[in-house]
């Protein structure tokens, strides 16, 4: 996979090879840029609103964009950092910020493994993936880029189990 890529990954390899691949989907970058978009739009009425030196208007200006910037930050690392595939003998969800998430799970104690989509989301091809194991608990991951093809991975892997 491309580095920084959303496309899926789906691979026909032996028992040990990834069978399919996938991060989180851009959607995640929504907060961020909203808080971005605010700060953008604050820093601009601060300057255009007030006679202001120049030299203030650009330290003004600069601070801005830096807080706009590092509003984005935390999603840019999120969505890097988040990885989900499946390969022959496990299934593995990780997302790796200031707390990390992270599963992984024998594709023989998956319970359950549920696909939950928006409008939108199915328009944008991105979701929450449910993923229950042996012990009932229920682990979700949002918002995933190709859930689908994540869950008919598994579903490939383990003829017969629950997907949804």
């Amino acid at each position: 996979m491309a580095r920084g890529s959303t496309a899926p990954q789906p691979t026909n390899g032996g028992e040990g090879s990834v069978r399919f691949r996938t991060r989180l989907h851009p959607v995640s970058f929504t907060g961020g840029l909203g808080v971005a978009a605010f700060v953008t739009l604050a820093t601009t009425l601060i300057i255009r609103n007030n006679e202001l030196p120049p030299s203030t208007e650009l330290r003004v200006g600069v601070v801005g964009a830096a807080l706009a910037l590092s509003a984005l930050i935390p999603s840019w690392i999120r969505w890097r950092t988040g990885e989900f595939s499946v390969d022959g003998q496990q299934l593995r969800l990780q997302i790796r910020f200031l707390r990390w998430h992270r599963m992984e799970l024998p594709l023989r104690e998956v319970a359950a493994i549920e696909v939950s989509q928006s409008w939108l989301g199915r328009q944008l091809d991105y979701g929450t993936v449910h993923v229950a194991g042996p012990d009932g608990v229920v682990d979700s991951f949002a918002p995933v880029a190709h859930p689908t093809g994540l869950r008919d991975g598994v579903a490939a892997a383990l003829p017969g189990r629950r997907t949804r």
